[in-house]
């Protein structure tokens, strides 16, 4: 996973490669639907397009066990294990959208003495330790700033490094 490409196993490719399309579908158990692209060459083929977006979004680490169960026309469904080999469940858009609902109303209720911004933190900001922050709020009130805090609707503070990453 490091390259961001994930090869299948070669008696994977021997007995369906011919079958396979250059866009592959991946389905986890949430009914999340991924589209990621195959790449073939030398008898191998890696998933690629699409595959950085599917690990990030999934929190997929190193050590992490997956399982692909080949449906047919290019499409897998995908069952992710942690490293004590217990499955992960995600939960399904109704639970992420019931849950967001809750935390902008909690963060309605929030009132900060200081500027503010909303964000909702997913899995992939904890993984990556990093939340990106809109451009205009950041020149505004975090002009040549290092240190921030950032503080919760709960009222719970955490210091933190502010950087700026040029594109």
């Amino acid at each position: 996973m490091r390259d961001m490409k994930l090869r299948f196993p070669k008696k994977f490719v021997r007995e369906y490669g011919d079958k396979l399309s250059s866009i592959a579908t991946l389905t986890v158990p949430n009914g999340s639907i991924w589209q990621v692209r195959l790449e073939k060459a030398n008898n191998n083929i890696w998933v690629c397009g699409g595959w950085r977006d599917f690990v990030e979004h999934h929190s997929i680490n190193y050590g992490y066990f997956l399982v692909f169960k080949y449906k047919g026309n290019s499409k897998f469904q995908v069952l992710v294990f942690d490293m004590t080999a217990t499955e992960i469940k995600y939960p399904s858009n109704g639970d992420k959208k019931r849950q967001g609902e809750r935390a902008l109303q909690a963060d309605r209720m929030f009132e900060p003495k200081n500027p503010s911004f909303i964000h909702v933190i997913q899995a992939y900001n904890l993984n990556k330790s990093f939340v990106y922050v809109n451009t205009k709020f950041a020149d505004k009130y975090l002009r040549g700033k290092k240190h921030v805090k950032l503080q919760a609707s709960s009222g719970k503070w955490w210091p933190c490094m502010f950087c700026v990453e040029m594109a």
